[in-house]
């Protein structure tokens, strides 16, 4: 048994399917959300690892942020005095 789900676009045709073996699955709704929980398990750990990486490289960047920072430009703040 196949599942075919398409994608039409203006550009793109995408095609994804996934297989489901009826032997095992035996097509219930029980067998069918185990697999799919499985599967939302699989991603949701791929995510979390992924979310992990970006704050670590955002936590990396914000201290190399703090030991850049700029210097106030002196004629900017005469210029706004002369405005005031």
């Amino acid at each position: 048994m196949k599942f075919l789900k398409r994608i039409n676009t203006s550009s793109y045709n995408y095609t994804s399917m996934a297989q489901i073996d009826t032997n095992t699955y035996k097509s219930s709704k029980h067998d069918f959300l185990n697999f799919c929980s499985k599967n939302m398990l699989k991603v949701k750990n791929s995510l979390s690892d992924q979310i992990k990486i970006l704050k670590k490289k955002s936590s990396i960047n914000e201290k190399t942020d703090h030991n850049t920072e700029k210097k106030e430009d002196p004629e900017f703040f005469d210029e706004q005095k002369n405005y005031q």
